[in-house]
């Protein structure tokens, strides 16, 4: 048992960390499981959806994404880098997601998919900071 006041923490109960492990795995089978022929359904369905709704889809997906890794990340180390770190953390995601596509049958990389996916992550990040810039300029105008 750490004494009072030493630097050594406790380990990190697993439920602080789970949303993002288990958010991050879905969006790994999501994103790299084989493709269907969409293209094929477009045709035979009339309520598909509009053009560049998945560039939205992409982007909810790292927007949640780099909130649940911020929390985790609170509960590792908190500081100023865990922000950054998160943000940092969806993009590469959605960089190596976008690359391994290139790799799984009826998928392909998109450009356009990283820049939506990069979209969400700093939305997500910038989300997470504005409950806390809200709360010092608050507190800076109350004194």
């Amino acid at each position: 048992m750490p004494k009072p006041g030493s630097s050594t923490r406790a380990p990190t109960p697993w439920r602080n960390h789970a949303p993002a492990l288990v958010w991050t795995a879905f969006i790994i089978l999501l994103l790299l499981s084989p493709g269907g022929k969409m293209n094929e359904m477009d045709s035979k369905f009339p309520w598909t959806l509009p053009a560049g709704a998945d560039k939205l889809g992409h982007g909810l997906l790292f927007f949640f994404e780099a909130r649940f890794l911020f929390q985790s990340f609170h509960h590792l180390r908190p500081g100023r880098t865990r922000l950054a770190a998160a943000v940092g953390a969806a993009v590469v995601l959605g960089a190596l997601t976008e690359i391994a596509q290139l790799f799984v049958p009826m998928r392909n990389g998109d450009i356009a998919d990283f820049l939506a996916d990069t979209a969400g992550a700093v939305a997500g990040g910038l989300w997470v900071m504005r409950p806390a810039s809200r709360a010092r300029g608050e507190h800076n105008e109350s004194h």
